[in-house]
């Protein structure tokens, strides 16, 4: 079973993410996620890279997370 069809089951509809690499495992990680209809949220502080990531990933639905403030 795939995570997307395990999610499915459970009927997840919010994914949160966070990770070390924002252009590469977390950009692409949420990037999937958008295409696959997921409500995606990412935790700004919880990310590490180059913050014009972010702004790509808000422009293709993504919601960042300013957790801290």
């Amino acid at each position: 079973m795939t995570l997307d069809q395990l999610l499915a089951v459970r009927s997840v509809q919010n994914v949160v993410i966070v990770g070390l690499v924002l252009d590469i495992c977390v950009y692409e990680s949420a990037i999937d996620a958008l295409r696959r209809g997921y409500n995606t949220i990412i935790i700004q502080e919880a990310v590490q890279g180059n913050p014009e990531y972010l702004r790509k990933l808000s422009e293709f639905g993504a919601k960042v997370i300013y957790f801290a403030r």
